[in-house]
């Protein structure tokens, strides 16, 4: 629960769960830009080892990402993968 909490008021984390050793979900805002591709070209999973799972645009709900996905600058995103790699991006 520690570890939790340090993160949510360290970081950018809004919402931080951890399920095994090295195994983590956190919501946290999109990067800051608009990223003008869909998940399938800007591959996060093969480039940070990290999934983007959810995303909830203004106003909206959270909605399943897919492949076709393009994350803008003010979504909210759910990203999911080892601890070492979905961390520092959310910081």
């Amino acid at each position: 629960m520690g570890e939790r909490v340090a993160h949510l008021v360290t970081g950018r984390l809004l919402g931080y769960i951890e399920f095994e050793d090295d195994y983590v979900m956190i919501k946290t805002p999109s990067p800051g830009r608009d990223h003008r591709s869909p998940l399938n070209q800007s591959r996060p999973q093969s480039k940070y080892a990290a999934m983007v799972v959810k995303v909830k645009r203004q106003g909206e709900s959270f909605t399943q990402a897919t492949a076709d996905t393009v994350v803008n600058r003010r979504d909210v995103l759910v990203v999911a993968g080892r601890t070492s790699a979905v961390e520092p991006a959310a910081v």
